[in-house]
């Protein structure tokens, strides 16, 4: 499995583990040459990370010095959403 699906999958479990979210961060130290349950995260595991919170997969903040990170739920798209990207395929699909 690579770094980018452990780090999701690691960040998602503790996300979904605690109820209130503020919680949820993980510093970002605590993403490299570390031992998930979903495997091993070698020393690029913090890079990756940073990596993830630039393209807005995962969030990421600086809190009293350190950097942290959080899994970041998807939100379910809009009806009027999902209808513009039918429309999209349907007409990409007649070209």
């Amino acid at each position: 499995m690579s770094y980018v699906r452990i780090i999701i999958k690691y960040l998602k479990s503790i996300y979904e583990s605690v109820g209130d979210k503020d919680l949820a961060w993980v510093r970002g130290y605590k993403l490299q040459s570390a031992q998930t349950s979903f495997g091993w995260l070698g020393a690029s595991g913090m890079r990756r990370a940073r990596e993830l919170a630039r393209k807005g997969l995962i969030e990421g903040r600086i809190k009293d010095g350190y950097v942290e990170y959080r899994y970041l739920p998807l939100k379910p798209k809009t009806e009027e959403e999902l209808r513009a990207e039918a429309e999209e395929r349907l007409i990409l699909s007649m070209m």
